[in-house]
């Protein structure tokens, strides 16, 4: 794939004096005053409230809506031995969700079992069928985790069957503001709610739950989440649920017992994906692509026995089974977008939204490939499964500013869809396979009437300059106390100008990516690596001995116990 446009760098204002001056009080750089500042961080002790974390940091789970009536009626299944049914999702957070619902459950001595949808021939959320197949299995209770939000006709298909449903769930309401009728929702979004967090994770909210319930046999509720504190960090930034307020504290210490795990499942998947020390973003690159790839292309189920096995051995053969299909998934997204871009037109000027079909492509990974487009081509996306039925699935990622669900609901688009959703950047539909150079046509009219001519062109948003003597370890510390990154807290990026090329490469598979060595001249003398994600093409504007300007966030990388400091470019320019 080529670059459409070049970047727009953005380079954050602030105030010089105050950052000088808290700078001085921290014996910290200026740039990285600046950064502390855009976070609202503007004295030492707003500093270091931020940066503690731990338990002390949770919400009490007394605060949820209906948390008293989910709680008293999981209650009594447990004491009573009522069957509980645990249905989740076949994404990450579904997957952990289900699995701190079931182990929760268990260690209070409940009766437990659980059912995960098949993306393809269930779908999304908690139908009516479902719940008929946990009546016939003999469930008196079902705990929807992950989804039911807007499961009106499963609910009520529930009161029929005589069985009660809980719902816990983090999706959104409908506008509405109906919600079905059921024994409990336990959900931060809900209009109503006076949690103090809407951000939590589906396996998070459970977490809550289950903590709840635990308090009502005399587990404390630090021993609650300490138990599946790990599970709730596999979820929350695989789901990319915002990385402020509690979610913080929970991800740091899950991603501490990840690392010491004593879990066979997470011990295998571990050893499988060559991670060492868990962070953020080996749960984002490793772990949770492999725990997606099972439920993307067929039964997610193998995904939830591996984090339930207490075996070894068995914990080892499904470790490989999800290794084996993530290494499908890449295969098939990688032939997918190479076949996608050869559909293209040489010039997308005159296309401001991508829409490409095949009856090739698994539906499991037509998100991914509609994201991968949407980045590098630096436009919305459409992509869409053809099926063999006259019915075709589409997966939307937007770019910029772009509203997708907007261009959804536009007229005439919405009246082409038989089933459609999502939010402004992302959403999916189903559609009959028919109407799909239609969706093109009226979908590409939508988009040139509200893109204006720069909007295609990506931006980088940059916090400060750093001047080169300035990037060392020393500094790539003091920014951890804002950690972890992720959604709503990203990494601070920088600015470093007339940065001098020592060496240049291509790396990975078909030289995708860019490994650059550049010459920093401060105290150590010591050169500094960087790399540049799927862009190993431009290589050609890295000769070496050029002079250049780089848009980058600092990086440690550990490699066989040792820690070297890396640059990972947004991307780079050549000095004026």
């Amino acid at each position: 794939m080529t670059r459409e446009r070049s970047a727009r760098w953005q380079v954050a204002e602030g105030d010089s004096a105050t950052a000088a001056s808290l700078a001085q009080q921290l014996g910290v750089p200026g740039p990285v005053a600046h950064v502390y500042l855009s976070r609202g961080l503007d004295t030492p002790q707003k500093l270091r409230d931020y940066a503690d974390m731990g338990m002390h940091k949770l919400h009490s789970p007394c605060l949820l809506p209906d948390i008293d009536a989910a709680t008293a009626r999981l209650e009594h299944a447990i004491r009573t031995r009522e069957h509980i049914k645990v249905v989740g999702d076949y994404d990450v957070d579904g997957i952990t969700a289900t699995a701190v619902a079931v182990l929760g459950l268990q260690r209070l001595g409940g009766l437990v079992s659980w059912q995960l949808p098949n993306r393809i021939t269930d779908g999304y959320g908690l139908h009516p069928a479902t719940v008929e197949r946990c009546a016939a299995d003999g469930a008196d209770v079902i705990l929807a985790v992950d989804c039911g939000t807007t499961a009106h006709d499963a609910s009520a298909v529930a009161r029929l069957q005589g069985v009660d449903i809980i719902i816990a769930d983090h999706h959104m309401p409908a506008a509405s503001g109906v919600l079905p009728e059921c024994t409990a929702i336990v959900n931060p979004q809900r209009a109503d709610s006076a949690y103090p967090f809407r951000g939590l994770a589906s396996v998070g909210l459970v977490m809550k739950l289950m903590q709840a319930v635990g308090e009502k046999f005399g587990v404390s509720g630090s021993e609650s989440v300490d138990s599946v504190v790990d599970l709730v960090a596999l979820g929350t930034v695989a789901d990319m649920s915002p990385m402020v307020d509690e979610n913080r504290s929970l991800v740091t210490l899950g991603c501490q017992r990840l690392s010491a795990s004593m879990r066979p499942g997470v011990q295998q998947l571990l050893r499988l994906a060559q991670v060492h020390r868990v962070t953020p973003v080996t749960i984002g690159y490793a772990l949770g692509p492999r725990i997606n790839a099972v439920g993307r292309l067929s039964d997610p189920t193998d995904a939830l026995r591996l984090l339930l096995e207490s075996d070894f051995g068995w914990a080892g053969e499904y470790a490989n089974r999800l290794d084996e299909a993530n290494g499908a998934r890449q295969y098939q997204q990688q032939q997918a977008v190479t076949e996608a871009v050869s559909m293209l037109p040489p010039d997308m000027s005159a296309h401001p939204v991508i829409v490409v079909w095949s009856r090739d492509w698994h539906a499991g990974i037509i998100g991914l490939v509609a994201g991968e487009l949407a980045k590098r081509l630096h436009r919305p996306a459409v992509v869409c499964a053809v099926g063999d039925d006259g019915t075709t699935k589409g997966s939307c990622r937007s770019f910029g500013s772009f509203n997708i669900l907007k261009a959804l609901d536009s007229e005439p688009v919405w009246e082409l869809f038989s089933h459609y959703g999502g939010h402004e950047y992302a959403a999916g539909f189903t559609i009959g396979s028919d109407l799909l150079p239609l969706l093109a046509e009226q979908l590409t009219a939508y988009a040139a009437g509200v893109i204006d001519a720069n909007g295609l062109a990506p931006v980088v948003a940059i916090d400060a300059e750093l001047p080169a003597a300035d990037i060392t370890t020393n500094t790539y510390e003091s920014l951890l106390c804002l950690a972890p990154f992720g959604e709503q807290n990203r990494t601070p990026t920088f600015l470093t100008r007339g940065l001098r090329v020592a060496h240049a490469s291509r790396m990975g598979p078909g030289g995708r990516h860019l490994k650059l060595r550049f010459r920093v001249d401060h105290a150590t003398g010591a050169p500094v690596d960087a790399i540049l994600w799927r862009q190993g093409e431009r290589i050609a504007e890295c000769p070496v001995g050029a002079s250049v300007d780089a848009a980058y966030s600092l990086t440690m990388d550990e490699y066989r116990g040792k820690a070297n400091l890396v640059l990972t470019l947004e991307d780079l320019r050549r000095a004026e």
